[in-house]
């Protein structure tokens, strides 16, 4: 089935940086790298403009384009060295080493460190690679793993050097690999390609999710290690989720027995967007408050707080800093009550004028 331009663009302009209209062409390569990428850091993604009309071309077999094809092939026996892809083959290979490298478990009961020097040589090698059999380019996964595993003493030295891992794949790829793809993909059904596309993106977070696991952890301001998998369990026994969870509970709730405009006038009174609740709940006033209570409450508060009224120095800086906040909240809610007077004067004059 021929493939749309108009298609094409408005998958890009959609699910572009998912790399959907990659997967619609067939691209299946480009899909994956723009799905764990985010569209390339968006660089690739907005690339794309002016690049899908070439890549529905090449889907559709245009003779013209063949034609142009088989020129460039008669000219360069490989595939000229690009810049746009050596530099996105370093990026990515880059940071799929550290990142393998990473998911590896620190603990030295696991004993399990040594795998450092096979999985970082290797997600590096196939970054590189990934990239480089994107489009019209192929080149086998050979020359770059054995470049990448030649740099492994230097791990030894330190591991902080998986830039020169990448380095040594992409040279190995554009002058021992890299040739022209002169023949298209064999077809494929949608569901395989699919079912393969979300096993490759399975794969690639699950090394994330090593990472997080094993290794990933949280610091706290006295220097005290957490690490990141307790502080999840923690995070779900701890009353700040249970009040989120409350208060998702009592959404649903409304929504179910009075309609999304009143569960959202809900939602947006719990949030608080004009910090009027957290200015009256420093006052230690509710939100039935009237301008009366709130003018009453400032007064008594700037009278019993203020700093003048204290001389031990500890007293009078925790004075000065709460006092601070009374004015800054009371300042708050009267710059609002002057909004909605100003707003309540319009509406009126509006109204007479009719």
């Amino acid at each position: 089935m021929a493939k749309s331009t108009c298609v094409a663009y408005l998958l890009w302009l959609t699910l572009g940086v998912f790399g959907a209209h990659h997967f619609y062409l067939g691209r299946d390569r480009q899909a994956f790298l723009w799905f764990v990428t985010f569209g390339g850091l968006l660089y690739g993604w907005f690339s794309d403009i002016t690049r899908i009309p070439g890549y529905v071309d090449d889907a559709n077999h245009d003779p013209e384009y063949l034609a142009e094809l088989a020129r460039k092939f008669k000219k360069h026996k490989k595939p000229p060295v690009s810049l746009t892809r050596c530099t996105a083959q370093l990026l990515l290979g880059i940071s799929w080493g550290y990142t393998a490298m990473a998911a590896v478990p620190e603990d030295p009961q696991l004993m399990l460190r040594w795998l450092v020097y096979i999985v970082t040589p290797v997600a590096t090698a196939l970054a590189v690679h990934t990239v480089g059999n994107v489009g019209r380019c192929r080149g086998s996964l050979r020359w770059p793993l054995l470049a990448a595993f030649a740099t492994v003493p230097l791990y030894f030295w330190s591991l902080q050097v998986v830039h020169y891992t990448a380095l040594a794949s992409i040279v190995a790829f554009e002058y021992g690999a890299k040739e022209w793809r002169r023949t298209p993909h064999p077809p494929r059904s949608a569901c395989s390609r699919f079912g393969t596309l979300v096993v490759c993106v399975l794969v690639f977070y699950s090394v994330w999710a090593s990472y997080f696991y094993f290794n990933a952890a949280v610091i706290d301001r006295h220097g005290e290690k957490t690490m990141f998998r307790d502080a999840v369990k923690n995070f779900f026994k701890s009353q700040l989720w249970k009040r989120m969870k409350e208060e998702i509970v009592r959404l649903f709730e409304l929504i179910r027995t009075q309609g999304w405009s009143r569960a959202w006038n809900s939602f947006l009174e719990s949030v608080d967007p004009s910090g009027r609740y957290a200015a009256l709940e420093v006052l230690g006033l509710n939100k039935t408050a009237t301008q009366e209570d709130i003018t009453a409450r400032y007064r008594e508060l700037t009278k019993s707080l203020h700093p003048d009224r204290f001389t031990d120095p500890g007293e009078k800086a925790k004075a000065e800093e709460a006092f601070m906040e009374i004015n800054l909240a009371y300042d708050k809610l009267s710059k609002m009550r002057n909004k909605r007077r100003r707003s309540n004067r319009v509406s009126r004059e509006e109204q007479v004028e009719l």
